[in-house]
């Protein structure tokens, strides 16, 4: 559908969006490719984001007794730079509460609406474990890589994309270090260019010079695949 499409590509993946190689944990050499990335005439803005996988909690210092858990839930984490996030998905305007992150803020989140009980009862909920009672102002805490960080909840942040309702944002040097990551290789990095009907020839331009070596090169609607079909 069309207007899935939109949502998808104005929302999470920009009109082109590359990604990590299958059995790869990030993209190598992305500083190089950004730097490349920017000299493109075709590019507007672009957005790197750090991507790693772990385990949010809630409730946990009411969790005490034997049979009592702290609320948890595997999820997906962005480390990212607000100020080129806006630029490329205006993650700001989707917020349900509170605020998005402040460029180099530090000891915040924005957490996914689909991964909060009270805005996922009655729905079809993307996630089978939510949490429970959190909102602007809990605090949580997150473990990655075997690192352990309590934040404060900046803000909900609310899509029809599950890509991103389903993802908990911080900001990327938060993230790195989280994953013991002394490199600046990304996860993603989501280009928007200045007319998007050219996706098809600036994707085609990218694999030439050899970043399909790198990354999988893919317009919104190739990267979302069969859903669209």
């Amino acid at each position: 559908p069309v207007g899935a499409l939109n949502s998808y590509r104005d929302q999470y993946a920009g009109d082109l969006i590359m990604r990590e190689l299958e059995q790869k944990d990030y993209i190598e050499q992305s500083e190089m490719v950004m730097r490349t990335l920017r000299t493109f005439p075709e590019v507007s803005a672009i957005s790197g984001r750090y991507i790693g996988t772990g385990i949010i909690q809630s409730n946990y210092k009411n969790a005490v007794g034997p049979n009592q858990n702290a609320d948890e839930v595997r999820v997906k984490f962005s480390g990212i730079d607000p100020a080129a996030e806006e630029l490329v998905t205006d993650l700001g305007a989707r917020m349900l509460e509170g605020e998005m992150l402040a460029p180099h803020e530090e000891g915040y989140v924005i957490i996914g609406k689909n991964l909060l009980e009270q805005y996922t009862l009655g729905a079809s909920v993307v996630s089978a474990t939510t949490l429970k009672g959190v909102k602007t102002g809990s605090r949580v805490r997150i473990t990655v890589n075997g690192n352990t960080q309590e934040y404060t909840v900046k803000g909900v942040l609310g899509s029809k994309v599950s890509d991103v309702s389903t993802r908990v944002y911080l900001s990327d040097s938060e993230l790195r270090k989280l994953l013991g990551r002394t490199d600046k290789n990304v996860g993603e990095i989501a280009i928007r260019l200045h007319d998007p009907a050219l996706a098809v020839s600036v994707r085609d331009d990218l694999r030439a010079l050899g970043f399909a070596s790198l990354a999988r090169v893919e317009t919104a609607r190739e990267s979302q695949g069969a859903f669209l079909d």
